[in-house]
């Protein structure tokens, strides 16, 4: 891909020249190596500009400029500080050095369409400008390398606030700790409680939909059993109310707006969509993943450092079992209604797609208990069904 680009003719054509360069001791030969190399450039530049023109294409995905591991020489000129790379949006476009590579990256959700890369020779005042049209790939699209800071959750029950408050920190480029989602919440009146047995022996309690139910911390007084049937969070609704108390737009979307025109293909890709052009995602899902499409590396996630790229499996014996969980609620009216929902609900942060955005064949999360993932989409549409396709879109106000 690099082959279009100015820098690696320069290479190419001047590769004996740098070195060269190696083996002098003398500043005179060096700075006539030097003038020759970047007059070349000159006359190469002038001649292939006027016959085709230069474009570098960028989305918000690393991309390889130029590797330093093929051309050793150039990473001794550009770490001896001698050349300069510059672009007229800094704030949206840079220059890298990543994986021992110069790589651009573009900021998630910047609108820059065009830019130009200014390259500069400190010790001659030369600079080289190459025209960049920014086109948004749609393969293989990445916000990960644009997260401020992916963590795990700090709590058993925190999940949806810890992806609200990494999402939140990328907005904002500055550390927010889930407890503060957590304080936004609405609780239910008998939050941090057990569901309430009646006599009849229905069970009643809160309704995730309106409020955040059971015990977030996990107390060390509940058994196995009441853990099992008490497993439970905080629905969309909520977690949208507290990015707007942010001052975000929100998009609640999910299986209700599912019909003839709208369905789940198409809810993924408008998802994607949304993701390409600078908003984020927030979604519901199984937390338990099928034992063949399962890429964690760790057995658990206390048996080591969960990093970028280092997960922990999330296989369960029982993940094709219904495992429902049930129980009582008073809606708004004060009526009592029924709750069936799953036994390892969960939530996780949209990063990635691999192939077409039409029909991806991969979808890449960060799952704020497990870390990193990449799921056949097969496997992600399973576990995202299992929560009705619940989703939040989150967009900046000034996007």
């Amino acid at each position: 891909m690099f082959c279009k680009y100015p820098f690696q003719y320069i290479i190419l054509h001047n590769y004996f020249l740098i070195y060269s360069m190696q083996f002098s001791n003398t500043k005179i030969t060096k700075f006539i190596f030097c003038s020759i190399l970047w007059l070349s450039f000159l006359f190469w530049y002038g001649f292939v500009a006027a016959k085709e023109q230069k474009v570098i294409y960028i989305d918000s995905n690393y991309q390889e400029f130029i590797s330093f591991k093929k051309y050793p020489s150039l990473a001794q000129i550009y770490y001896s500080s001698d050349l300069s790379f510059e672009t007229t949006h800094p704030h949206d476009i840079s220059l890298i050095v990543k994986n021992n590579s110069l790589v651009f990256w573009k900021r998630h959700g910047s609108d820059i369409t065009q830019s130009q890369l200014i390259i500069g020779v400190k010790w001659k005042q030369y600079s080289f400008p190459i025209h960049i049209n920014i086109e948004k790939n749609e393969r293989d699209f990445n916000i990960f390398p644009d997260m401020y800071e992916l963590t795990l959750q700090k709590k058993s029950l925190s999940c949806e606030s810890a992806a609200a408050a990494d999402i939140l920190e990328t907005f904002f480029r500055k550390s927010i700790h889930e407890d503060s989602v957590i304080s936004l919440l609405p609780k239910w009146s008998h939050y941090n409680t057990l569901p309430q047995e009646h006599p009849d022996g229905i069970k009643i309690w809160g309704n995730p939909e309106l409020w955040f139910v059971w015990h977030i911390d996990h107390s060390s007084d509940i058994t196995a059993k009441q853990k099992l049937m008490t497993w439970y969070w905080v629905y969309e609704a909520p977690i949208s109310d507290v990015y707007q108390d942010y001052w975000f737009y929100t998009e609640i979307f999910n299986e209700s707006k599912h019909n003839s025109v709208i369905w789940p293909d198409m809810h993924l890709r408008y998802l994607l969509e949304k993701l390409q052009n600078g908003s984020m995602v927030q979604l519901w899902w199984d937390w338990c993943t099928k034992i063949e499409y399962d890429d964690g590396i760790l057995e658990s996630k206390n048996d080591g450092n969960i990093g970028w790229y280092v997960s922990a499996k999330n296989t369960c014996y029982n993940v094709d079992d219904p495992r429902e969980l049930k129980w009582k609620y008073y809606d708004r009216n004060w009526k009592l209604q029924e709750h069936i929902w799953l036994d390892g609900e969960h939530a996780f942060i949209l990063l990635w797609w691999k192939g077409d955005i039409k029909n991806p064949t991969h979808i890449r999360v960060w799952d704020t208990d497990t870390g990193y993932h990449l799921y056949p989409k097969q496997e992600w549409m399973r576990k995202w069904e299992k929560m009705d396709y619940r989703s939040i879109i989150i967009t900046k106000k000034d996007s």
